[in-house]
C-alpha cells in the first residue's frame, strides 16, 4: 500500500503581505488573496465530488477544521424565500449557508431553546 503523502510544500508570505509564493513539489506559484480564496473554493468543490462523502455528523473526537473568531452576518434574500448565514473567517474569507426560511427558524429556535437560558438578557 502506498503512503498517503502530499508533496513537499513551502509557503512564503511577502513582506507587504499582499501575495505569497507557494512551492508544491516542483511547481511554484505566486498568489494574492483573491486567487487564494478562488483556489480554496475549487478545492471545496473537488472534496464535495470525492468519496467517501463527508460524514453527516461532526467527528466525536472533534478532529476537524474549526475557525476561531468568526463574524456572523444574517441576510434575507431579495425574494424573502431564503436566509443566508454568512461567516467571515480570517482563514477562508466569507462562507455562506443559505437556508429556506422555515429551516432558519428551526435553527434559531434550537439555539434559543438550547443556549438561551445561559445568555445574559439583552441590554437596551
Amino acid at each position: 500500500m502506498t503512503e498517503k503523502r502530499f508533496p513537499e510544500t513551502t509557503i512564503t508570505l511577502a513582506d507587504d503581505r499582499t501575495h505569497a509564493t507557494i512551492q508544491l513539489g516542483a511547481e511554484t506559484m505566486v498568489v494574492d488573496a483573491d486567487s487564494l480564496v478562488n483556489f480554496i473554493g475549487h478545492l471545496g468543490q473537488l472534496r464535495e465530488a470525492m468519496l467517501p462523502e463527508v460524514e453527516p455528523h461532526s467527528p466525536e473526537n472533534r478532529q476537524f477544521l474549526q475557525v476561531a473568531v468568526p463574524v456572523l452576518e444574517v441576510v434575507e434574500s431579495d425574494d424573502r424565500s431564503r436566509v443566508r448565514l454568512a461567516f467571515r473567517t480570517p482563514n477562508y474569507g466569507w462562507i455562506g449557508f443559505q437556508f429556506q426560511r422555515e429551516h432558519a427558524v428551526k435553527v434559531g429556535r434550537h439555539l434559543v431553546d438550547t443556549f438561551g437560558a445561559a445568555a445574559a438578557p439583552a441590554q437596551p
